[in-house]
């Protein structure tokens, strides 16, 4: 090499970008992946283009890496250069492994993308045993039957994070794993068809290790394997049964002085159902970073357009965090520096900008009711105080601070007034009327008052019972009215107001006294409390008067007809108490002329006619 001109081993990272990651036992030993983007190379750059990956170890000066041997890297096949897609997007240890996840070709003939897992031997200084395996994120309506028109594949890897799954029994019992494992969480996006290029569509996949591995010793075992035609050109199917192919024995495969290794592509995929696609239907997830805290296992994702978002794992879980950090996207990296989870933050970069976010959200403030408080994860710390959504150190210590229960507000009530003796049915609508944290209405924890009387809540599985009740007063044989007052205790708050009135309706006289058999006649009720309940009844004799107006004084309603003339008995009925006017309606025959004089006017009109008859 002239002056100046690196040698091989001195070009570790790629402009294209890498992923290093160092493994230390006796030294340490650095793995490195260098992407292959075909449009982002230079061809100036091919003197000192990067092996594609590689195992080194830095020189004992510090100023550059040497290479073990002469297999310990592998390099796309010249005719790949230059043309085929190869992102190295994230790398992490566990166990015996080292580990690469990449976004590639899915074959050698096709057009698509897909994501992969690479699995290496961390004692491996040579690269003796790698192998490839594909990772499939789905999304489904039907998860016990999954056909592939109802699925949804999320084939283009973003970003991923690996972690220990915690003390969240939930997140256990889901995963099938023990405290203390290793745990992929990988933020997945929908592709372009036929590119790798990911779309504004993401959704988030969470593996086991010690699932990925068992796939990996089932599929070699089973030899759905081939080689690996990006680097060594062919795609033949391959084999390597040896039963202890899922660790990393220094001795293993060394038959017969022969050093064994493999290095394949295993054919099948290992699938995963998504978490969150609904809520990031509409979002290019480009960062992911679990946390346990309080006990739960938190996800802090970034996205393509600058927003922060933090949501409990669970699969009913929405975010309970999404804000705005800048209109730049966020970075894959995340920082999160030691601290006790409770007090802790993580630093999100955008752009030249740094973020720092606290762990259990950045504030209360959002949350501007009471039950949206509540509701919100117990990671946030956020309750009620005072009318506004707070932590606890920022409530005053006169003030009661919640995250149990919210005081219930009345907005409405209807009707206004109903019969003491009737079957009136009250509504009463406003905010957190018997407000469980389950998201259920509990009966148990709601008594209702109206003037005085218990009032029984009904049955109402189709209406929202946090913003609206319905309840029938129960009155007792002495019961006697007091009030107007509405009272609802909701837990161990109480809320009261005006709003309804035991009456008594009452029928002062009707007008007119008579009408004819064929009906039609306008009658005028007039008395008191008249529109009193929830449902008024005119009845004259049998047959329904219908009503044209109601006030509380006043009623009119068109008389129906009757077979003969007779005399009828007109009632109103309120929430099914009948209420009697003090005279009977007459019904006569209908009006009969038998002569009009004169029988000619003028044109211009201004003649008295005279009709003559009876009724």
């Amino acid at each position: 090499p002239g002056q100046g001109q690196p040698v091989d081993s001195d070009v570790v990272v790629s402009p294209s970008g890498s992923q290093v990651l160092n493994v230390e036992s006796n030294f340490v030993t650095f793995f490195v992946g260098n992407s292959e983007i075909p449009w982002a190379e230079n061809p100036s750059s091919n003197a000192t283009r990067p092996h594609t990956i590689s195992v080194r170890r830095m020189k004992t000066s510090q100023n550059g890496f040497f290479l073990f041997s002469n297999t310990s890297h592998m390099d796309l096949i010249p005719s790949l250069k230059g043309s085929y897609y190869l992102r190295y997007v994230h790398s992490f240890h566990s166990g015996p492994f080292t580990y690469f996840l990449t976004v590639q070709r899915v074959s050698r003939d096709s057009k698509a993308y897909h994501t992969r897992v690479v699995r290496m031997c961390s004692s491996d200084h040579k690269i003796r045993r790698y192998v490839e395996m594909p990772l499939e994120c789905i999304s489904t309506d039907k998860r016990r039957r999954r056909s592939s028109d109802d699925v949804k594949r999320f084939n283009s890897l973003q970003a991923a994070h690996v972690t220990k799954v915690g003390n969240d029994v939930e997140l256990q019992k889901q995963l099938k794993v023990e405290e203390g494992e290793d745990v992929l969480f990988a933020a997945f996006a929908q592709g372009k068809p036929n590119s790798p290029e990911p779309t504004a569509s993401s959704a988030v996949c969470v593996m086991s290790l010690k699932h990925i591995n068992k796939m990996f010793k089932m599929y070699m075992q089973k030899c759905n394997t081939v080689n690996l035609h990006h680097f060594n050109g062919s795609d033949t199917k391959s084999c390597y049964n040896l039963s202890s192919s899922d660790d990393c024995d220094l001795h293993e495969g060394i038959q017969v002085g022969k050093e064994g290794m493999y290095r394949l592509q295993v054919t099948q995929f290992v699938q995963r159902l998504e978490y969150w696609h609904r809520d990031l239907a509409n979002t290019l997830v480009t960062s992911i970073t679990v946390v346990p805290v309080h006990g739960r296992t938190v996800a802090y994702l970034g996205t393509a357009d600058g927003r922060h978002i933090q949501v409990l794992f669970s699969r009913f879980a929405s975010p309970h965090v999404n804000i705005r950090l800048d209109s730049r996207p966020v970075s894959a990296s995340v920082v999160l520096p030691d601290s006790a989870a409770s007090e802790g933050a993580l630093l999100m970069a955008t752009g030249n900008k740094i973020t720092k976010i606290p762990l259990i959200g950045p504030g209360c403030g959002q949350l501007t009711t009471c039950t949206s408080c509540l509701l919100s994860s117990r990671v946030t710390q956020c309750g009620w105080c005072d009318g506004r959504c707070t932590r606890r150190n920022q409530c005053p210590s006169s003030s009661v601070w919640t995250q149990d229960y919210c005081a219930p507000v009345i907005t409405k009530i209807v009707p206004a007034s109903g019969p003491v003796r009737g079957s009136t049915s009250v509504t009463i609508c406003g905010h957190n009327f018997g407000f469980d944290k389950t998201e259920n209405f509990k009966t148990s924890m709601v008594t209702v008052e109206v003037a005085g009387a218990p009032c029984k809540l009904a049955r109402q599985d189709h209406i929202n019972r946090w913003t609206e009740m319905q309840c029938s007063p129960v009155l007792s044989g002495n019961f006697t009215p007091s009030g107007h007052t509405v009272k609802v205790s909701s837990g161990n708050k109480v809320v009261k107001t005006e709003g309804f009135t035991f009456v008594d309706p009452l029928i002062k006289h009707i007008f007119p006294t008579f009408g004819p058999k064929s009906g039609n006649t306008m009658l005028t009720i007039r008395g008191e409390f008249l529109d009193a309940g929830n449902k008024q009844v005119v009845t004259v004799g049998k047959a329904v008067c219908k009503i044209q107006s109601l006030t509380s004084t006043m009623l009119t309603c068109k008389t129906p007809s009757q077979l003969a003339p007779s005399e009828e008995l007109v009632k109103l009925t309120v929430d099914s108490v009948e209420f009697r006017a003090p005279v009977l309606f007459t019904y006569n025959n209908d009006p009969i002329i038998h002569s009009i004089q004169p029988l000619r006017s003028f044109v211009s009109g201004g003649c008295t006619v005279s009709a003559h008859g009876s009724f």
